[in-house]
């Protein structure tokens, strides 16, 4: 991938830290037109991943750690990995909330 591909992206996702959970609880313009469907989906895949995580998890590109909140109990450690400071903030932040062990961040 060329530089000023790479730096769009990281820009973009620097950008949408405090946005980007909206995708998955079903807000934001680019789900409106899926209606209850999106919201669906979102609660059939956080019930599947209860039983995903245990042990050491890795998560690689892991945002803003949405999806910890479903499977973060079950582990024995995670690692946070992102390109995004901005990601990995919120990350941080809601690990803290969620009362979960503390991870292993990677910038």
């Amino acid at each position: 991938m060329n530089t000023g591909v790479q730096k769009d992206m990281l820009t973009y996702f620097e950008e949408r830290a405090e946005e980007y959970d909206e995708f998955f609880t079903g807000k934001g313009p680019a789900i409106q037109h899926y209606g209850g469907m999106y919201v669906k989906d979102i609660a059939q895949i956080a019930d599947d991943i209860v039983a995903f995580g245990g042990g050491h998890l890795i998560g690689i590109g892991c945002g803003t750690a949405y999806w910890a909140q479903h499977y973060g109990a079950g582990c024995e450690q995670i690692t946070c990995l992102d390109q995004s400071a901005n990601m990995l903030s919120k990350a941080r932040a809601r690990i803290t909330e969620l009362g979960l062990k503390e991870p292993d961040f990677i910038h």
